[in-house]
């Protein structure tokens, strides 16, 4: 089947937060005291429009066999000059999803793929983005695509 990757506009939101919802309760049921169950108001289309809209962000839509079986959003990020570090700057992949029934067919490839060419064109040679360690699946996504660990961020609920 096909796979079309294409730039997603406001009008996609609904679509994006419909795909979000699998993602979303893989989230809720590993950390439920940090993220919601999905529900048909968590995420909202209008909670996926402010993202949308942000300065910064965009969005790509896969879609396979005419419909819509991924998203995923990102960021241009532009850090300045500091006593620490150079300016840099780098593209971060806040959210990516793919319809369950539609996975294995290289969809998030696909998307990544498109999020890359579009750091490139704006001149960006590294891309971030954070997973949960829990996130077996993702982690070997990811490294599958050549991301490697760059930072460890720990953490623990405090008393």
């Amino acid at each position: 089947m096909p796979i079309l990757v294409r730039a997603a506009t406001l009008a996609d939101a609904a679509a994006i937060a419909g795909l979000n919802a699998h993602v979303q309760l893989i989230h809720a049921e590993t950390y439920p005291w940090r993220f919601k169950q999905p529900s048909s108001s968590c995420p909202s289309a209008n909670d996926m429009r402010k993202i949308l809209e942000q300065p910064g962000y965009f969005a790509l839509i896969a879609e396979a066999g005419g419909r819509p079986a991924g998203y995923l959003t990102a960021e241009i990020v532009r850090r300045g000059e500091t006593p620490f570090h150079h300016a840099y700057a780098y593209l971060h992949v806040h959210h990516i999803a793919v319809d369950p029934a539609a996975r294995r067919q290289g969809i998030a490839r696909a998307m990544m793929d498109a999020a890359k060419a579009h750091g490139a064109r704006e001149g960006i040679e590294i891309m971030s983005l954070d997973v949960w360690d829990f996130n077996d699946a993702a982690r070997a996504f990811f490294a599958g695509y050549g991301l490697v660990p760059a930072t460890h961020r720990l953490w623990n609920k405090t008393d």
